[in-house]
C-alpha cells in the first residue's frame, strides 16, 4: 500500500497491444502516447479487456517512476497480472527479432490458421510495429518502474452482515485507515466495530462486539479513539445512553484485549468522550449529571487494564460544565477543551454558552483556564496542540433571533497557552447555517503545518439539507479552501443527513474523513458509514475540487470580489449561493456556464440582507459548472457547482 493508493513494482512498460480480428480481441492495453513539458511521457489507457476499469486511467511516466492515478475503482491484482502478461508478450516478440538472423529469413505475410473453427489472423504491420519498438523495449528492460494506483474515495456502505453502520472516529496508521463506530446487526443489537481499510477504501478487516446482556453500546459524534503505545487501539463510549462508561482496548489486529465497564450509582448519566494515554494508564474526560440534575465535567484515570484509579469533577454550581476533548503536552501537562452554559437553553431568553479550556496536571488538578466572552455565544470547542505547542481550537458562534431560526458561524482560534491570549481568530463560514452546523474534528497537516477541519453544514430555508463540510486553513488560520459534500441525496428534504465527524491524514497530506449518512425514508432507518478522501488542494477527483478559495486575490475590475458559498455542493435539483457579507446593491445576476464556456442558465435576483440565492439545476446534466455573480458595475465573484444526478 502507498500513501494514496496501492503499489506494484517491476521491469515493464506497456505501449500498444491490440489485435482484433472478426470481433475476437486479443488485447490487454490500448493507449495513446505523448510528451509533456517535463520531458516525461503520458500514456492514457483507453480500453482494457478482461480487467475492470470504471474510468480511464492516466499514467505519468518520469524516468524511473510510473505513477498511475486512477480515479475510480480498479481491480488491482488483475491489473498487475495484465501488466506482466503484456510484458511477457513483448519479450517474446523481442527475443524473436533478436533470434531472427539465426533462424534465417522468415516471411511475414498475413496468414490464417483454422483450428476447431477458430480464425486467427496476425497482420504483417503488427510485427513491423514491434520491430520499430526494439530500442524502446530495451529501455524498458533496463529501467525499473513503480506503479502507484490511486482512486477517489467517496463511498457509503454497511459492513458485511450489518443492517446499519456508522463511523464516529477515524485515524490513519501507517497509511491504513482505522475506524471505530457503531453497528446494528440483523437481530437489532447495538454494538461497536473496529475496521481497517486501504487508502482506496477497500475493507481489509473488521470486528464487531456486542454487550453480553444485549444492552446497547452507544457512541457519540465524535468518539475518542486513539492508537496506543503497544500498537493497539483504545476507544470509549457508554452503555444504554449514559448508564455506564465503557472502555474498549483492542490489539493491533482489532481483537478485544479487555473491556472496562465503569458504573456509578449516585449519577443519573455519565458520558466518556475522549481518552489520552499517559504514564500509568489512560485519562478519560467527559460529562456527568448528578441526581439533582447538576452537570459537571469529569476527569477519570484508569490503569493499563481499565481499573479506576481516581475521578475528579470540575464545575460551577448552577452551570453545565462539559469536558469534551483532551490533549497531552507532556506527562504532567494536559489541556482539556469543552464548554460552559447556564442551562437555560439555546436561543431562549437569558441563555448563554461559552468556550472553556483549561490546563491540568497529571492528578487532574486545574492549573489555569480560559473562557470566551459570554456575549460571543461560542459553543463547545475541540482543541489540538500545534507544532509550536500552542492550542488551536474549533468552535461555532450562535446567533439568536435570526431569519430561519438560530444560525451558526463556524470559526477557529489559536491560543498562546502561556497567558491565554489569542494569536489569531478566523471565521470559515458566514452566519447562514442553522445551529446544527458545526466543526467536529481538526488536525494539523503532516506536510506544511496547515490545518484541516471537518464538520457538518446545515441549511433549512425550505427543508433540511445536511452534509459534510471540510476546510483547509494555512498556518495563520486563513481559509485556503472550503467544500461541502453530500454522499446521500434524497428527494425528501428532511431525509438528507450526511455527517462527517472525524478525520486523519495520509503521509501525503490527503485528508481521510469519516462519518455516516442517515435517513428514515418510508419509516425505515437507513444508516451507512461514509468514507471520503480529499487531496491537499481540496479535490476528490478531477473536476470535483473545492470552490474558489476565500483568500484568492481578485483580478476583476469594478466592485471587489465577495466570498461566496454554495450549498449543497454537489447538488441535484437546486442549490443555494450566499455571500459572507451584505451587498449594498439592489440586484445581481447569476450566470451558469458549462465546461465549454457556454451559457446554460441566467437568473436575476433582488438582494435582501443575508438571504441566499436559490439556483435551480433541474434540466442540467451531471457535470461541473461555473457560476459568475455580476452587477452593472462588474463581477462580484465566481466559483464551481457540481451537478450530480443519482
Amino acid at each position: 500500500m502507498s500513501q494514496d493508493g496501492q503499489i506494484a513494482e517491476g521491469f515493464f512498460l506497456n505501449f500498444l497491444l491490440y489485435i482484433h480480428d472478426g470481433g475476437l480481441i486479443f488485447a490487454f492495453f490500448f493507449g495513446t502516447l505523448g510528451f509533456n513539458s517535463h520531458f516525461s511521457f503520458v500514456l492514457q489507457i483507453l480500453e482494457v479487456a478482461g480487467v475492470r476499469y470504471e474510468q480511464a486511467a492516466v499514467v505519468f511516466v518520469e524516468f524511473d517512476h510510473l505513477y498511475c492515478n486512477c480515479f475510480t475503482s480498479v481491480e488491482h491484482s488483475a491489473v498487475v497480472l495484465a501488466e506482466w502478461f503484456t510484458f511477457f508478450i513483448f519479450v517474446l516478440f523481442y527475443v524473436y527479432f533478436l533470434c531472427k538472423p539465426i533462424l534465417g529469413q522468415v516471411n511475414l505475410p498475413d496468414f490464417h490458421q483454422r483450428d476447431s473453427g477458430l480464425r486467427f489472423a496476425v497482420p504483417h504491420s503488427i510485427f513491423k510495429m514491434f520491430l520499430t519498438m526494439r530500442y524502446v523495449l530495451l529501455f524498458a528492460l533496463l529501467c525499473p518502474f513503480k506503479i502507484q494506483s490511486q482512486t477517489s474515495l467517496n463511498k457509503i456502505f454497511n459492513l458485511p452482515g450489518m443492517v446499519t453502520t456508522a463511523i464516529f472516529a477515524t485515524l490513519v496508521d501507517q497509511d491504513t485507515i482505522v475506524t471505530f463506530g457503531s453497528v446494528i446487526d440483523v437481530p437489532g443489537h447495538n454494538g461497536v466495530h473496529i475496521s481497517k481499510y486501504d487508502t482506496l477504501g477497500n475493507l481489509l478487516d473488521f470486528k464487531t462486539y456486542f454487550h453480553p446482556d444485549s444492552k446497547p453500546y452507544v457512541l457519540g459524534a465524535p468518539t475518542g479513539f486513539i492508537k496506543t503505545a503497544d500498537g493497539g487501539y483504545l476507544g470509549v463510549g457508554d452503555v444504554n445512553l449514559g448508564d455506564n462508561v465503557v472502555v474498549f482496548k483492542f490489539s493491533h489486529s482489532g481483537d478485544l484485549e479487555w473491556l472496562s465497564d465503569i458504573a456509578y450509582g449516585n449519577l443519573r448519566v455519565i458520558y466518556a468522550i475522549d481518552p489520552i494515554e499517559c504514564n500509568g494508564g489512560y485519562i478519560l474526560v467527559g460529562l456527568l449529571q448528578y441526581l439533582d440534575y447538576d452537570v459537571n465535567a469529569f476527569i477519570l484515570k484508569i490503569d493499563p487494564v481499565g481499573n479506576v484509579l481516581w475521578r475528579k469533577d470540575h464545575g460551577v454550581p448552577g452551570l453545565r460544565d462539559i469536558a469534551a476533548f483532551i490533549q497531552k503536552r507532556d506527562e504532567n501537562s494536559f489541556f482539556v477543551s469543552g464548554a460552559q452554559n447556564n442551562g437555560v437553553g439555546i436561543g431562549m431568553p437569558g441563555g448563554w454558552i461559552r468556550n472553556w479550556v483549561f490546563e491540568m496536571d497529571s492528578t487532574g488538578t486545574i492549573l489555569s483556564d480560559w473562557k470566551s466572552e459570554i456575549a460571543d455565544n461560542f459553543g463547545s470547542c475541540k482543541a489540538e496542540i500545534s507544532g509550536d505547542h500552542e492550542l488551536v481550537l474549533i468552535t461555532s458562534r450562535l446567533y439568536y433571533n435570526h431569519p430561519y431560526a438560530t444560525k451558526t458561524e463556524l470559526s477557529a482560534r489559536k491560543l498562546d497557552t502561556d497567558d491565554w491570549h489569542t494569536v489569531w481568530h478566523t471565521f470559515q463560514t458566514a452566519p447562514t447555517m442553522s445551529y446544527l452546523a458545526g466543526w467536529y474534528d481538526l488536525e494539523q497537516s503532516p506536510t506544511d503545518g496547515s490545518w484541516d477541519l471537518v464538520g457538518t453544514f446545515h441549511y433549512e430555508p425550505d427543508g433540511a439539507v445536511l452534509g459534510g463540510l471540510n476546510a483547509h486553513l494555512n498556518p495563520d488560520g486563513e481559509r485556503v479552501w472550503i467544500r461541502q459534500d453530500t454522499a446521500y441525496l434524497s428527494p425528501l428534504l428532511n431525509a438528507n443527513e450526511n455527517y462527517l465527524v472525524s478525520m486523519g491524514h495520509l503521509s501525503s497530506g490527503s485528508i481521510i474523513a469519516g462519518g455516516y449518512v442517515l435517513s428514515t425514508e418510508g419509516g425505515d432507518l437507513h444508516q451507512e458509514a461514509w468514507l471520503l478522501k480529499i487531496s491537499p488542494d481540496g479535490c476528490i477527483e478531477p473536476g470535483d475540487c473545492a470552490t474558489v478559495p476565500a483568500n484568492e486575490p481578485s483580478t476583476a475590475s469594478g466592485p471587489s470580489f465577495l466570498n461566496w458559498e454554495v450549498f449543497p455542493n454537489p447538488a441535484t435539483t437546486h442549490t443555494y449561493l450566499v455571500s459572507d457579507k451584505y451587498m449594498e446593491r439592489k440586484s445581481v445576476r447569476v450566470s451558469i456556464f458549462d465546461q465549454h464556456g457556454g451559457l446554460v442558465r441566467e437568473m436575476d435576483y433582488a438582494v435582501q440582507a443575508e438571504q441566499p440565492f436559490r439556483i435551480e439545476l433541474i434540466g442540467l446534466p451531471t457535470g461541473v459548472y461555473t457560476y459568475r455573480v455580476t452587477t452593472n458595475d462588474g463581477e462580484l465573484g465566481a466559483g464551481k457547482i457540481m451537478v450530480m444526478w443519482r
